[in-house]
């Protein structure tokens, strides 16, 4: 018997996280999605922390991406470049990575070929010269007006 899978027929993804696109499916954690779109919407930073298992994946990719994108925060808008990594043992080559995957630098930083190899090597060097490094490379060669931009980092802890 050959079966597809159907989020009609089959509303839940099993153990892995809920993503973004199954945001239809997601539901029960509105109030949790609210909070999250409160505190990034007052401080710009935020942590989603608690057991592993329980969801936290699911109510960041599912919950709080999507209303971001329908433009819940008011002020910043719908437009946003989003970044997801996971630091590992490598955590500013996971950065250039994410950032390369999902285009955030703009044109002046590509003719300046900060990303100068497919390893990412020079910009990822740059990354590492600072704190402000990234806020740095990214005034210089900013997002389109109005975008703004979102970095994930799943697993936070691994830094530590």
């Amino acid at each position: 018997m050959n079966t597809r899978y159907s989020s009609a027929t089959h509303p839940y993804p099993g153990l892995r996280p809920f993503l973004s696109y199954e945001a239809d499916i997601f539901f029960g954690r509105e109030e949790q999605t609210d909070d999250l779109l409160r505190k990034l919407s007052e401080t710009r930073f935020l942590g989603v922390i608690g057991p592993s298992g329980c969801g936290k994946s699911s109510l960041v990719l599912a919950g709080l991406i999507p209303a971001l994108e329908a433009g819940f925060v008011i002020e910043a808008g719908s437009r946003w470049k989003i970044a997801t990594m996971r630091p590992g043992t490598h955590p500013f080559a996971a950065l250039t990575d994410a950032l390369q995957k999902n285009d955030l630098l703009g044109q002046e930083q590509k003719s300046e070929n900060l990303a100068a190899d497919a390893s990412g090597k020079k910009f990822g060097a740059v990354l590492q010269k600072g704190p402000k490094s990234l806020v740095e490379l990214l005034e210089a060669s900013p997002l389109p007006e109005g975008t703004n931009l979102l970095l994930i980092v799943d697993q936070f802890e691994e830094l530590f």
